[in-house]
């Protein structure tokens, strides 16, 4: 069912309210819709001001805020909009918005909500840097060869539990972080030409 703008109208003050059980609804019925052209640019210019605002008043990375929780290791309002956003769109507008976090051969993506690593990424075989620090992923899957140019690999807050041991027939790959050095199998830790650098996910 698509959505009409009035509906839209509605579902942005759910969104931009400070209660969270009204954010939760504006995010669950929007996700029960079909986003056509309109919608998807809607969504995106939603982000995209929500985003400015979030950047504006991200708090810094010091100890401090590490201990008392103020980093973005929880899902934000932001991320769950551009999650939602990339599960809803086409492959032709899914592409458009990951080609707006890649620089040359370098893509710096936002927290997303994934658990898995998008295929949509396996788009762009001229990346040559990812940078993905915070999110839900769970694991590198095999397809990471499908990124031959790849050299530097950066989830050092992900919650990582697997990686998938061809990752060490990488053709370019010379640096990876990481956040869970316990995911390090033997055969990983033997056989890989790259480096692997550990930081404790928080």
């Amino acid at each position: 069912m698509s959505i009409s703008k009035q509906e839209l109208e509605k579902i942005e003050r759910l969104l931009s309210s400070s209660d969270k059980v009204n954010v939760e609804l504006g995010l669950t019925i929007l996700s029960g819709f079909t986003l056509e052209k309109n919608g998807i640019e809607w969504l995106w210019n939603y982000y995209q001001r929500l985003a400015q605002v979030e950047a504006a008043n991200k708090p810094k990375y010091n100890l401090s805020n590490i201990l008392t929780g103020m980093t973005v290791s929880e899902p934000t309002k932001v991320s769950q909009i551009l999650t939602l956003l990339l599960e809803k769109t086409g492959k032709i507008e899914r592409d458009k918005i990951y080609h707006h976090f890649i620089e040359d051969s370098k893509m710096t993506l936002p927290r997303l909500e994934f658990t898995n690593f998008p295929e949509s990424i396996f788009d762009f075989p001229e990346l040559e840097t990812i940078i993905w620090q915070y999110g839900n992923l769970e694991s590198i899957p095999p397809t990471i060869l499908n990124l031959p140019n790849l050299k530097y690999l950066d989830l050092r807050h992900q919650p990582l539990m697997e990686i998938d041991e061809k990752i060490v027939e990488h053709p370019s790959l010379e640096e990876i972080w990481i956040g869970n050095a316990l995911i390090i199998t033997e055969d990983i830790a033997d056989s890989a030409k790259f480096e692997i650098l550990i930081e404790a996910a928080y």
